[in-house]
């Protein structure tokens, strides 16, 4: 798309991306929103990421649906539902994504 700019990332075929891509990895059917940052991250197979995301530091699995707007991130609030690695790594699975979509209210605050 020529509204995603990408760099220094591993992208397969088949995706629809939008916004920002760094450092990342992003799987075959993603689908990323406009003004999305997505940032030393790895998006698995069929994802889907709404517009005006921040997702840095995570691993988002197979089938997850981020909304519009929500942040996951280091430091953002609602983390601590998550699976969050030592090293500071969320792993958002299809069962918490729902979650996700409530983060949309903290919008980017932990920006």
């Amino acid at each position: 798309d020529s509204n995603c700019s990408i760099s220094r990332s591993i992208v397969a075929n088949g995706c629809s991306l939008s916004g920002t891509i760094v450092s990342s990895v992003i799987s075959t059917g993603v689908s990323v929103g406009n003004g999305t940052l997505i940032e030393n991250a790895v998006v698995l197979p069929g994802a889907r990421i709404g517009c005006n995301a921040i997702i840095r530091s995570a691993v988002i699995d197979a089938g997850c649906q981020i909304e519009d707007d929500v942040v996951i991130a280091p430091g953002a609030p609602y983390l601590d539902d998550y699976f969050v690695s030592d090293n500071g790594i969320a792993l958002i699975t299809p069962d918490k994504h729902a979650f996700a979509r409530t983060g949309a209210q903290e919008k980017r605050s932990a920006a």
